[in-house]
């Protein structure tokens, strides 16, 4: 069983999980202005995508933190905005085999009420490309800056990095 947890200093703080949650896993931190943000997922072979803010679970409606078609997920990196939290990571395509996935950049308000899920696109000329295993973002003034492999076959993984939402490949696909 794993279970979330970040160190502060020497010490090692264990994560809260949500009420039926089992186990969990924290993947990413970020600080600002005194408050603390852990990205990473909670639950078993269906993991459910989770934010924490200051050590207590962040939960938002769950029905908006999985894009549609998507049934799992997980938070790989996040970072901190003036008025919101943005968070990067891969989502399970439903019923895809062999299993792909989508990248994803959730967008949670600051006093985590709401959250928006908005699927990463292509770049021009790709139908189909498996993101993953994570998905790096980083807040840059205005500019959300994102990055991932992406995946069009046994391997042909291609690094390719998106400024908001134009993909800027660094190698032909």
């Amino acid at each position: 069983t794993m279970l979330p947890a970040i160190w502060a200093g020497d010490a090692v703080q264990a994560l809260p999980l949500p009420s039926g949650a089992a186990q969990g896993t924290a993947l990413a931190v970020t600080a600002q202005d005194g408050n603390v943000f852990v990205g990473g997922a909670v639950g078993g072979s269906s993991p459910f995508p989770m934010v924490w803010k200051n050590g207590k679970v962040a939960v938002v409606n769950s029905s908006t933190v999985l894009p549609p078609g998507h049934d799992s997920g997980l938070v790989t990196s996040i970072e901190v905005g003036e008025n919101f939290v943005a968070a990067g990571g891969v989502v399970h395509v439903t019923g895809s085999a062999p299993p792909a996935y989508s990248g994803v950049i959730w967008i949670l308000d600051s006093d985590f009420t709401a959250v928006v899920a908005h699927l990463i696109p292509l770049p021009s000329g790709v139908t189909f490309a498996s993101f993953g295993p994570s998905v790096s973002i980083r807040i840059l003034g205005t500019i959300l800056l994102s990055t991932t492999s992406l995946s069009t076959g046994p391997g042909l993984d291609k690094p390719v990095v998106w400024s908001e939402d134009a993909p800027l490949a660094l190698v032909n696909l």
